[in-house]
């Protein structure tokens, strides 16, 4: 366990699992289109993609970045007040990626 500057309870370890299984699945999703969609066209794309910093890139590439964004920020319990598109992480995986140990220090 470890306490934050503002007093919060919280278990690293147990956050560092939970991000890291996030990591998983984005890797897998992005692995799994890239096979179903391996074209040259989209090959000759991606390798533009990955000489091209973020701030450069066009807001749709952006926003498919900020979906994983806010599945972060959702992980680590902040609010996602971007999530207009309804994207963060579902009803279903909340639970999944809760971190349920974050406390106050003054409740304890």
């Amino acid at each position: 366990m470890s306490i934050d500057k503002e007093g919060n309870v919280y278990d690293i370890d147990n956050l560092i699992e939970k991000l890291a299984a996030l990591e998983h699945e984005q890797w897998a999703h992005w692995t799994r289109y890239m096979l179903d969609n391996l074209t040259p066209e989209n090959i000759q794309r991606w390798r533009r993609q990955i000489e091209t910093p973020y701030e450069d890139l066009s807001e749709k590439e952006k926003e498919s970045d900020r979906v994983w964004a806010r599945k972060v920020m959702e992980l680590t319990g902040k609010p996602t007040y971007g999530d207009t598109a309804g994207q963060g992480i579902s009803k279903r995986h909340r639970s999944q990626y809760a971190i349920p140990c974050i406390t106050s220090r003054a409740n304890m």
